[in-house]
């Protein structure tokens, strides 16, 4: 299952950009890491470095594209049961906690 591939390590310095083709249009993503609440937030753009998202933060089970298409979801998921109790932290984000990629939607059952 792919995921998105971010790379926290200097996320508490920098944000961490990167593009990424899905469905066959090319989005930049832009991640950002809050030291005082211990969290990630993001902001999106098109190919044409128009605003998609701004500011939106990460939270477990929550699709990070909702309400900009219905063509894929972005979810940030775990098995592990700790985690998912204390949701996104840096130290279990991209480790037990992976916002994967599902074309098309991902729906609960």
């Amino acid at each position: 299952m792919e995921y998105l591939p971010i790379e926290k390590k200097d996320t508490k310095k920098n944000p961490f950009k990167f593009k990424i083709t899905i469905l066959q249009e090319t989005y930049t993503f832009v991640v950002y890491y809050n030291q005082e609440g211990d969290y990630f937030s993001f902001n999106i753009y098109d190919i044409n470095n128009e605003v998609i998202v701004k500011s939106r933060k990460i939270v477990v089970g929550m699709d990070m594209m909702k309400n900009i298409t219905d063509t894929f979801d972005i979810i940030p998921l775990s098995l592990s049961e700790s985690a998912l109790k204390k949701g996104i932290t840096f130290n279990n984000f991209m480790e037990d906690i992976k916002p994967y990629i599902f074309e098309g939607g991902f729906e609960w059952v």
